[in-house]
């Protein structure tokens, strides 16, 4: 198991996710807020890198992480505090780990890097609804100095 990151259930219940050792979504659970935790169980997927995951506006927890082939791939809670939809993909060739916000609207907004540098993101259009297509903010530099980010 590597990679772990929690999020909080609507009804208050963490869970915990990882890569499993077979590049699978691995979770665990509070069974109740402040109690016990599930076994861990796999969603699937085949992951290449550190999951992340954020609580929708409506209170739906969503998955996201990169496959081997640079693919930014996702899944979620169909009903808050509930089971879970497949894994489908936003596309991207990309190489980092994704790292999530939620805009001010309640949408919310993945980040990540490509092979080539470039800084790339992809938000949702409206809160818990579709994503747009991804969209270039610049470059991470990095050198001997230190790194920095440069505008396109």
């Amino acid at each position: 198991m590597q990679d772990m990151t929690v999020a909080q259930n609507a009804d208050g219940r963490l869970e915990v996710f990882a890569r499993g050792n077979d590049d699978a979504l691995i979770h665990t659970y509070q069974t109740r807020p402040n109690n016990g935790w599930s076994f861990w169980s796999s969603l699937g997927g085949g992951l290449a890198g550190q999951p992340a995951v954020a609580r929708n506006a409506d209170g739906r927890l969503e998955a996201f992480s990169i496959t081997e082939d640079g693919a930014l791939w996702h899944m979620w809670q169909i009903a808050p505090n509930s089971g879970w939809s497949d894994w489908q993909t936003l596309g991207g060739r990309l190489s980092s780990s994704p790292v999530l916000a939620m805009n001010p609207d309640g949408r919310l907004e993945v980040f990540v890097r490509r092979d080539d540098t470039a800084v790339m993101h992809i938000w949702q259009r409206v809160p818990d609804g579709g994503w747009s297509e991804w969209d270039r903010l610049g470059e991470w530099q990095a050198s001997a100095l230190g790194q920095g980010w440069r505008e396109p």
